[in-house]
């Protein structure tokens, strides 16, 4: 059964609380502002528990973001092909003050005041992907770990503008100081790594993962199992690459990079970049460099997308990024 009563606070301020005692379910009480909202809340609670579709609200209101996020990345993030980089961006955000709030706090306000904040330090493309990771963790609690969010907050928050595409070319002279610097650093897989983001435009990832068992030396090919878009791919190596991977000294029966991970050679590559004296160049524009180049010797978009990795072709076009001085020469 269910009680409905009038409460006047010492400012005199008049609310209404629900009460709902049902043999086989747990006792339940909310208060509301206005008797009509107090009975609403009572008929849609009891018709769902007539229904059997009722689910306690009161783990899900009193469940801490933190506790959350500590709980995916145990158990979601490992089955991950980008668990290493996620998991590092969970760990920044279990420390951060948001992570500190329940979720029958974490209304669309409290996410909005946190992007904003956070776009005072970064990007609109970091935030976008805090907030995709924030709206996942709340999806897979609400959808698989039984908390009863009845709507994502994330959902409701604007999302921030994404940074405009990066058209960053090596300019004359820059390729030899980079390559140069990369030869002068510690260890012996910086040059060869970078040589083939050159040659290839394979991704970081890609790169690290490549396996010696599953290189071609004749056809000259190298087999990706595992890619950003979840298929295998063969790479065309060209002659350049083929010399830069007969510079690598490490046993042909397994990694090539063998014990380099993937945030190694990213800190390895911002060294020689600044040995180098180059100003805002990123490892990822490198990829950008191999496709466009790729175009500048006349490969069709069919076969860039196949040699790149992309599943359509309006994704690789924002990879195009062609001179427009050679445009300009082709035109005559």
């Amino acid at each position: 059964m269910a009680t409905i009563r009038r409460r006047v606070s010492p400012a005199g301020k008049i609310s209404w609380t629900a009460m709902i005692r049902r043999k086989g379910f747990p006792a339940l009480s909310k208060t509301f502002p206005s008797k009509t909202l107090a009975k609403h809340w009572v008929t849609v609670t009891e018709a769902s528990m007539i229904a059997g579709t009722f689910i306690d609200p009161r783990p899900a209101q009193a469940a801490i973001l933190r506790d959350l996020f500590i709980r995916y990345r145990d158990e979601v993030t490992p089955s991950k092909r980008g668990r290493a980089a996620e998991t590092v961006r969970i760990n920044w955000f279990i420390q951060q003050p948001i992570a500190q709030y329940s979720l029958g706090n974490l209304k669309p306000p409290v996410i909005a005041a946190w992007r904003d904040a956070r776009l005072r330090t970064v990007t609109g493309s970091t935030v976008n992907r805090d907030m995709n990771l924030l709206g996942h963790v709340l999806e897979v609690a609400r959808k698989e770990w039984g908390l009863h969010i009845p709507l994502n907050p994330v959902h409701d928050v604007r999302r921030p503008q994404h940074n405009p595409a990066r058209d960053r070319r090596l300019m004359p002279g820059e390729e030899a100081r980079l390559l140069a610097a990369c030869r002068s650093g510690i260890g012996d897989f910086l040059f060869p790594a970078v040589v083939l983001a050159l040659e290839t435009g394979m991704r970081r990832g890609e790169i690290i993962a490549l396996d010696w068992r599953k290189i071609d030396t004749e056809r000259c090919i190298a087999r990706l199992e595992m890619t950003k878009n979840g298929e295998r791919r063969d790479v065309p190596l060209s002659s350049r690459a083929g010399e830069a991977l007969k510079s690598v000294k490490t046993p042909h029966d397994g990694p090539v990079f063998k014990g380099w991970t993937a945030n190694a050679f990213r800190l390895a590559y911002i060294r020689a970049v600044a040995r180098a004296g180059i100003a805002d160049l990123t490892l990822h524009d490198l990829r950008h460099e191999a496709i466009s180049r790729m175009f500048e010797k006349g490969l069709s978009m069919m076969e860039v997308a196949a040699i790149a990795g992309h599943k359509t072709l309006a994704m690789l076009k924002r990879y195009t990024h062609l001179r427009a001085e050679d445009l300009a020469k082709k035109l005559g």
